[in-house]
């Protein structure tokens, strides 16, 4: 399904990066489109940065290449089995699920995280590489909205990466996606505006270090 969809844009005229999602009926298989993003989306400095790590070529390269004209031949097969080498990671999208819009007036950065036994959280270091998370007691937050925005109900807040699993083999999150969601959500503090606010924001703002 995916590469019928990359064959038909292609056809159309796009080229480069895009992204989909698919959504999956656990009860009898049947996969689903849930959306196609034909840019680069909040999902690309999370692929390119894993495919970098493991000695891969970076996905936005393949972009740049399209874009110069240039002649290349890869193999898909040879690249997908090396994707099933990888650790297990996993990702974390927060939405603002109030109904109300609210001002941003602090917003947690960019960079790893550490969590205590007792579910507290502490900002520990820059990186710009998710992929130097240590083990289970640290994350990776990427930041979407940041002090002086506006958030509304559905809007991404921010992503969070770690190793290991977050949900069980039932689709339940496992006790430390709970902790890390709240920890990181209290983390954001904000005031309701005193005039409705336009909610356009600068879509090259987003995903910011």
């Amino acid at each position: 399904m995916a590469s019928g969809l990359g064959d038909r844009l292609y056809k159309e005229g796009y080229k480069g990066v895009f992204c989909m999602d698919f959504l999956l009926d656990t009860d009898d298989g049947t996969p689903y489109l849930g959306e196609v993003n034909p840019r680069i989306s909040g999902a690309s400095p999370l692929t390119n940065l894993i495919t970098a790590h493991y000695g891969g070529v970076p996905l936005f390269l393949f972009h740049l290449l399209e874009y110069l004209d240039v002649d290349y031949e890869i193999n898909l097969r040879k690249i997908q089995n090396r994707w099933n080498e990888y650790d297990f990671w996993s990702q974390l999208v927060l939405k603002q699920t109030e109904d109300k819009v609210k001002l941003l007036t602090h917003a947690p950065k960019s960079g790893v995280w550490t969590m205590d036994n007792h579910g507290g959280i502490d900002f520990d270091r820059l990186d710009l590489d998710w992929t130097n998370v240590i083990d289970n007691d640290e994350a990776y937050y990427l930041r979407v909205y940041r002090e002086g925005d506006y958030v509304y109900k559905g809007a991404d807040l921010g992503i969070i990466v770690s190793r290991g699993r977050m949900q069980t083999e039932q689709r339940e999150l496992r006790e430390r996606a709970k902790l890390w969601t709240a920890a990181i959500n209290a983390e954001f503090h904000g005031v309701e505006p005193e005039a409705t606010p336009d909610l356009y924001q600068d879509p090259f703002g987003s995903k910011l270090f």
